[in-house]
């Protein structure tokens, strides 16, 4: 689906498949997170990807009635099972899907294993919403993510310091704003229109480097 159009929609996979693995306050935040996404943008295509038991299993605590919500036969439990399956199979998932972008909503690439390139799989976002623990795809994903959304810069110079991640990769970007009351306010509006555009960006500099117009 990398077609260059910059005025289509673009389908975009929300891999939520590690999400119950995160402390619950950090799930919290990124249940306002895909809250405020499904609420203001309505132009571009998501699909979110559960562990087994959907969004009852990954306790975001929000509702998503107009997105395409995946429940997989991945089980909750174990959890080193799940991550197995994640890193093996959600290459076939995007193909099948069509997907444009992959956000993983956690540290971990779903293509980090196998270090895909754009010829093999979609660009992917990975997120890091707190210091990431020691993972043994954590280097791989920092090294195979598209870009890296990180919630502040501190965690952006922790990256670069910890983990030499290349400046160019790295986005600080707004996010747990509170959603009630549940208002159109700027403050909401700015956060989303900075993701959404972080998406864009992606699509059309993986379009280009796809196709040789670096």
């Amino acid at each position: 689906r990398l077609s260059g159009a910059s005025l289509v929609p673009i389908r975009i996979g929300l891999d939520g498949l590690l999400l119950p693995d995160l402390p619950a306050a950090i799930r919290r935040t990124v249940g306002f997170f895909l809250f405020a996404l499904h609420h203001f943008d309505k132009f571009n295509e998501y699909v979110l990807y559960t562990p087994h038991g959907g969004l009852k299993a990954m306790a975001l605590g929000c509702g998503l009635s107009r997105w395409k919500v995946v429940e997989t036969r991945v089980p909750l439990r174990p959890a080193w099972l799940r991550q197995l399956i994640h890193q093996s199979a959600f290459r076939f998932v995007a193909e099948r899907d069509g997907l444009d972008i992959v956000h993983a909503l956690t540290a971990i690439s779903p293509f980090a294993a196998k270090q895909l390139s754009l010829k093999e799989a979609p660009p992917v976002i990975v997120t890091i919403w707190d210091e990431p623990k020691p993972n043994r795809w954590l280097k791989a994903s920092l090294k195979q993510a598209f870009r890296i959304a990180t919630t502040s810069h501190e965690l952006a110079k922790f990256l670069k310091g910890q983990w030499g991640v290349n400046e160019e990769k790295v986005r600080v970007m707004p996010v747990g704003i509170d959603p009630s009351p549940m208002t159109e306010s700027r403050q909401w509006t700015q956060a989303v229109k900075a993701w959404v555009g972080l998406y864009r960006r992606v699509f059309e500099k993986a379009v280009a480097e796809f196709v040789g117009w670096k």
